[in-house]
């Protein structure tokens, strides 16, 4: 389900995004107040990209762990609809579990859209920001 996310990586990965322009969340907003002790799931929506055939981050999101699947599953039509993908192969999969805070949650979203960003150049195609 992913490696734990340290304070000192955190501190890195922000580093990251500040300089490549990704957005990171503010500790100090009121949602990360509001929601410190609530508890998120981190998820992914994936394709098939329908020029190589070979499966690529579509988005990642956070939702609330009493809410369970439904975010997720309410925007794979939207993902299968998308033009780089092969029809009807959108699906999602949970990347972390009742992690505890908004602000954690969002950071380890923030986290997985800067690691694809570095590593292809641009954010998943179905964020427009990586938060």
């Amino acid at each position: 389900m992913g490696s734990l996310m340290v304070p000192a990586a955190i501190d890195r990965m922000k580093d990251f995004v500040h300089a490549n322009d990704v957005p990171w969340p503010r500790k100090d907003s009121s949602t990360a107040q509001k929601n410190r002790r609530v508890r998120y799931n981190v998820y992914q929506i994936w394709f098939t990209r329908h020029s190589t055939g070979k499966k690529d981050a579509w988005k990642y999101g956070i939702t609330k762990t009493s809410l369970g699947s439904s975010r997720p599953a309410s925007q794979i039509s939207t993902c299968d609809g998308h033009e780089v993908t092969v029809w009807r192969t959108c699906k999602w999969k949970w990347m972390r579990t009742k992690v505890v805070g908004w602000y954690r949650a969002r950071a380890i979203e923030a986290t997985y859209c800067a690691r694809y960003y570095a590593r292809q150049g641009h954010r998943p195609v179905g964020m427009r920001k990586c938060l």
